[in-house]
């Protein structure tokens, strides 16, 4: 019989996803995505036209109003911003649909006691749309006020008013001074004891008739990135990472923490042999604290409030004294001598790994990570917790945690704060997640990032320990053992929706453990702006975000092989370095035309 000829199976061509309202809605809220979706949206509605648009609002109308909160985006302003870059047709469309959709979700009437987190999306959602004037500012204030006075829409009013001054900017309401004096009137008059907190942030953050945008703009920052960081952030400029050398000896043991203190814009660290140094900008030591058989694993400044926080940890555990304490520091006037007004012993830890000031400067809020002594008595059976407190609330050495968070299962390894919003900040563990917490939402976080899943699945992010976080913008920045660098979207971190938790960028940084990270500020969406510079076993590096680039610094000439870095910081002066070789390093980070 003839021989049949072989049958070669042709590859088939692998399915391409089909684009529906509904994911291009989605892909609104990813960064990575965001233009690709766009860019489908403007082309159907070229053919599709309002029928097309209406199929989009219903999309974005289920994912913004899902019956879930917890299903609900952790920021609305993605989506928003999206559909707002639509052609002005659509715009308008956005604006005579949207609001009333929204009131009526927050007009619906609730009991004061009702979860917050029922209302708080559709609260931050109507923020959002004032920002962006999609809300007339009077008629939002207007709105807020009539609300405050039902006791069954009141819970929406003080979240609509805390998310509004948080997310807008003082210059929206230079017009709006008498709405602003009777909005504070009706707040003032608010009854229920739960509200009282809210309505002292909400006063404490209104615009006041006689503040001027010179007075704004003068307030300290935390992090001031000059016109040579701003070139240096832009893709394919080369740059150089250059020591200078200052020759900033105090210190006897290794530097473990750098703090910046931008009213003086100067640094401060802590080291192994129990030293507090504060220096000058140009690097000289300015003054000299000794901890009394402590050193300091963590420190942060709390910059309007004029304090300083210590981790102490006891340099001989032998004796009768606490193993961990939190010390307090101020100074008069913001350029006096630091002085040791209060501590805090903390008997039942182990250690407090972390410390980190969580107000904006707006209040004296600061959290910790700590970890339980194994002898001490508690119900709850982890020893790692993240906690909560208010230096304000009584006598430093007897605060007890307003919050006690147990969600993490290893030690606490770094703390951030959100950069815009007072209430959010962020925890690293060593259990490889990244975690959002919410001071308003109790015992819970608000987002986990990264770390394993119950079935032994990884969610997005890092799979070892996290040793480092840092903030700017709308940017997180997270490192670990795991070798890599995650650029989040903070607005996207509280929502478990598909993909919208997940990093919008990966770095590797050279195949190495990384150690310490501190991020720059520079202009540009997230995922395409900022500066990291990074230390590891193998140097210090600086990365720029945009395109990925990694340039490695050239050490000190005195001492070309320096140790590892323990702690960074970036000031208007270039950036900072200490670490197992005692001295404080200072570098220019520049073009490369001006390194010479």
């Amino acid at each position: 019989a003839p021989r049949q000829p072989e049958v070669i199976p042709q590859p088939v061509a692998p399915r391409q996803p089909e684009v529906t309202p509904a994911t291009i809605v989605e892909d609104f809220g990813k960064a990575a995505s965001r233009e690709m979706a766009l860019n489908n949206a403007r082309m159907r509605l070229q053919q599709g036209g309002e029928e097309y648009w209406g199929e989009l609002f219903l999309a974005l109308q289920n994912l913004l109003f899902r019956p879930e909160p917890e299903l609900r985006p952790g920021s609305s302003e993605p989506y928003v911003e999206a559909m707002l870059s639509l052609p002005e047709p659509f715009v308008e469309l956005l604006r005579k649909r949207l609001t009333p959709v929204l009131l009526k979700k927050l007009t619906a009437k609730r009991p004061p006691t009702v979860p917050r987190s029922e209302v708080q999306s559709f609260a931050e959602l109507f923020a959002v749309l004032v920002k962006h004037r999609v809300v007339a500012v009077h008629g939002a204030l207007t709105t807020m006020q009539m609300l405050l006075k039902k006791p069954d829409n009141r819970l929406a009013a003080i979240l609509m008013a805390t998310n509004t001054v948080r997310v807008c900017e003082g210059s929206l309401f230079v017009n709006e001074q008498a709405a602003l004096d009777s909005l504070r009137n009706d707040l003032m008059q608010v009854p229920e004891p739960a509200f009282k907190q809210d309505v002292l942030d909400i006063m404490r953050q209104l615009p006041l008739a006689h503040q001027s945008q010179p007075q704004q703009q003068h307030l300290p920052v935390e992090r001031v990135c000059g016109p040579n960081l701003e070139s240096v952030g832009r893709p394919g400029v080369p740059f150089q990472v250059q020591a200078i050398e200052v020759q900033a000896r105090e210190h006897a043991g290794s530097i473990f923490t750098l703090t910046h203190d931008p009213a003086n814009d100067a640094i401060i660290t802590t080291g192994r042999d129990g030293k507090m140094v504060a220096w000058t900008p140009d690097g000289s030591a300015k003054q000299t604290l000794q901890l009394d058989n402590y050193y300091a694993c963590s420190a942060d400044v709390n910059i309007r409030q004029q304090s300083l926080l210590l981790c102490g940890v006891a340099r001989d555990s032998n004796t009768s004294q606490p193993s961990a304490c939190i010390f307090l520091f101020k100074r008069a006037n913001g350029a006096g001598p630091w002085a040791r007004v209060g501590i805090l012993p903390r008997p039942e830890m182990k250690i407090v790994t972390a410390v980190r000031c969580i107000g904006n400067g707006s209040s004296n809020t600061f959290a910790t990570g700590e970890q339980r002594a194994s002898n001490a008595s508690t119900a709850h059976q982890r020893k790692d917790c993240v906690c909560v407190y208010d230096a304000s609330s009584g006598p430093f050495e007897s605060l007890q945690a307003q919050t006690v968070y147990w969600e993490h299962s290893d030690i606490i390894t770094c703390l951030a704060a959100h950069p815009h919003d007072s209430e959010l900040f962020f925890s690293g563990s060593k259990d490889s997640t990244v975690k959002l917490w919410d001071k308003r939402m109790g015992n819970s976080s608000a987002g986990t990032m990264g770390g394993s899943m119950p079935d032994g699945s990884f969610r997005p992010g890092h799979t070892q320990m996290i040793t480092c976080i840092d903030t700017f913008d709308h940017t997180l920045v997270s490192a670990g053992l795991d070798e890599k660098l995650l650029v989040w979207d903070i607005r996207m971190m509280a929502s478990p929706t598909a993909g919208a938790c997940a990093p919008v960028k990966q770095i590797e940084v050279g195949q190495q453990a990384i150690l310490k990270i501190a991020a720059a500020s520079t202009a540009g969406p997230v995922g395409s702006a900022g500066l990291v510079a990074v230390s590891s076993v193998r140097g210090l590096f600086v990365v720029r975000i945009c395109d990925g680039e990694v340039v490695r610094a050239s050490p000190p000439t005195s001492r070309p092989q320096a140790q590892p870095y323990h702690d960074l910081k970036w000031t208007s002066l270039g950036l900072w370095a200490g670490g197992e070789d005692k001295v404080l390093d200072r570098f220019n980070v520049r073009p490369a035309v001006y390194a010479q």
